[in-house]
C-alpha cells in the first residue's frame, strides 16, 4: 500500500496544530516496524513537503522482530 501526503507549504490557517508529537521520527519507527519505506522532503518545486509511504501488506508483511 501506498500513502503519499503533500501540502503547498502556506502552513497552517492559524488553527490548532495539535500538540507536539514525535514527527518524522515517529512515522519512520513505525513505517520500519512493519518493513515499509518512507520518504520525506520538500516538494521538486520547492513549494511544500511531501511524506510518502510504502507499506507490505498480508503476505509481504515480515515475521515481527524480522527485518525484510
Amino acid at each position: 500500500m501506498r500513502v503519499t501526503v503533500s501540502d503547498n507549504g502556506r502552513g497552517p490557517d492559524g488553527g490548532d496544530t495539535g500538540s507536539p508529537g514525535y514527527g518524522i521520527i515517529g512515522m519512520r519507527e513505525r513505517v520500519a516496524a512493519c518493513g515499509g519505506r518512507l520518504r520525506v522532503g520538500r516538494n521538486p518545486d520547492g513549494n511544500g513537503f511531501t511524506v510518502d509511504a510504502t507499506l507490505p501488506t498480508g503476505a509481504e508483511r515480515p515475521e515481527r522482530g524480522k527485518r525484510a
